[in-house]
């Protein structure tokens, strides 16, 4: 077997063990990590649709299972997040018994999910493309490019948490690949993941912000306080991310 076969095909197998153990042990970790699995089989699938036209991968691949995953792993981060500042004790408990529910409905839906499973796995037919190295690597050049265009334009944050993005998706390939071929990409792994953590901590900053605005939560000294903590970690990330194309591209 080819490498994407070899590692998709235990990426569909921890998807459903994450599945199983979730179904009997209710732990977020599980869905956190069954989300990260189909994001990995994302970032390979969209790489060969790169280097292969001639058949389309596809690019949202058990869109519903990921969905209803996010949504289960939302809740549960602002019920965390509204903890850390005054507000209503009813809200709370609004947001565990809506978490409750979204347990139950998503543990009641896991054997459609691993039906579902087991049908994207089979229909999945990966390209028999050889690749090259030399390709590899002008691949990432120009992901890292697009990466750099989009946080240079951080004026608009949508754009930070595209940047946040693709650095994961250049992460989660770099990491799909073989020792050999990981070395031709010419990309220093530590720097970028290292930036994947340091913009995660300011997506989350950023996500607990908008969650209070948007629901009209907790005093203003609270979310202002939010703000100064999400500005903090915007300015370690710009930090982060001085010189980053020489920095990216540099194997320490």
């Amino acid at each position: 077997m080819s490498f994407p076969s070899v590692y998709i095909t235990h990426r569909f197998s921890a998807i459903r063990q994450n599945l199983h153990a979730y179904a009997a042990e209710k732990k977020q970790e599980q869905i956190h990590w069954l989300r990260v699995d189909i994001k990995k089989i994302r970032a390979l699938l969209s790489f060969l649709n790169k280097m292969d036209d001639t058949e389309k991968l596809p690019k949202k691949i058990l869109r519903q299972l990921f969905n209803d995953a996010g949504i289960l792993r939302e809740n549960h981060i602002n019920m965390g997040i509204i903890k850390t500042v005054s507000c209503p004790g009813k809200l709370l408990t609004g947001l565990s018994e809506k978490q409750k529910l979204l347990e139950t409905q998503f543990i009641d839906k896991i054997p459609r999910y691993l039906a579902g499973v087991k049908r994207a796995e089979k229909k999945l037919r990966l390209p028999h493309h050889k690749l090259k190295k030399k390709e590899l690597k002008k691949y990432f050049i120009a992901q890292v490019s697009n990466a750099e265009r989009l946080f240079n334009d951080r004026g608009d944050k949508k754009n930070i948490h595209r940047f946040r993005i693709r650095i994961k998706k250049m992460m989660y390939l770099y990491q799909a690949l073989p020792a050999g071929l990981q070395k031709s990409t010419g990309l220093n792994a530590a720097y970028l993941d290292k930036l994947q953590t340091v913009a995660g901590k300011w997506h989350d900053s950023f996500m607990a912000v908008r969650f209070l605005e948007n629901n009209d939560l907790g005093p203003a000294v609270h979310i202002e306080k939010l703000k100064q903590d999400e500005n903090r970690q915007l300015n370690l990330l710009v930090k982060a991310c001085k010189n980053f194309t020489q920095r990216i591209t540099t194997a320490n």
